[in-house]
């Protein structure tokens, strides 16, 4: 598929930036065209460690929907934080059951803690087909019970969030019910968790549960 000339003008103009405001002004001529194509582009701007231009490019990819998630799972590159961080935060809006497993990974795995928040927040809010849910439910909230041991309490909020946005869905199995209501309980336990907001957010989350 051939570009559209605006698309190729974008692209062109990226490449030919070089101060910081042309780069951003390219980048977002190139995001509003909305073509899929200007997605592969759009997916390196993110490397380019230019927090403005990574904004317009990650807003950009979003507009394109669940199209771009092929092209954004296969960019993740353990070596660029910077356009790993992006990438996943595009994959969390998005929340295509393509991005399960990446998600996953991120939340247990990254070292920044705002990425594994990031990818707590994609597997709480993730979307799945009626056939898929009750096993992909139980994958996230393996995940969220996991990061209420996370060793940053920023981490901790968000499962806590993550585990009453799940329970509130529905479908989930008694047992993974039981586990998860475990978890909100014991967080919000002075002697389990040390930070007053993780264990007050905890309460309310059980409070919204129980008056649902």
């Amino acid at each position: 598929m051939s570009e559209p000339i605006e698309v190729q003008q974008a692209i062109a103009s990226i490449d030919q930036a070089t101060t910081r405001r042309q780069l951003l002004v390219a980048t977002t001529a190139l995001a509003d065209t909305q073509s899929i194509l200007a997605a592969d582009k759009l997916i390196e701007v993110l490397g380019y460690n230019n927090p403005a231009t990574a904004v317009v490019a990650t807003r950009g990819l979003i507009k394109l929907g669940t199209a771009v998630v092929p092209q954004v799972i296969a960019s993740l590159d353990d070596h660029n934080y910077s356009a790993r961080a992006w990438a996943l935060s595009v994959l969390a809006d998005l929340r295509d059951p393509r991005s399960l497993e990446a998600l996953i990974d991120a939340a247990q795995n990254d070292l920044a803690p705002s990425v594994r928040r990031t990818a707590l927040r994609g597997l709480a809010t993730m979307r799945f087909s009626a056939s898929d849910q009750a096993a992909m439910l139980q994958r996230c909230c393996t995940s969220l019970v996991h990061a209420c041991s996370d060793p940053e309490w920023v981490v901790r909020y968000a499962a806590i969030f993550g585990l009453e946005h799940v329970l509130s869905r529905g479908g989930l199995a008694t047992d993974s019910i039981q586990t998860c209501r475990m978890c909100l309980h014991r967080s919000q336990l002075a002697d389990v968790e040390t930070v007053m907001v993780v264990r007050l957010r905890a309460r309310v989350a059980l409070q919204r549960l129980t008056d649902k």
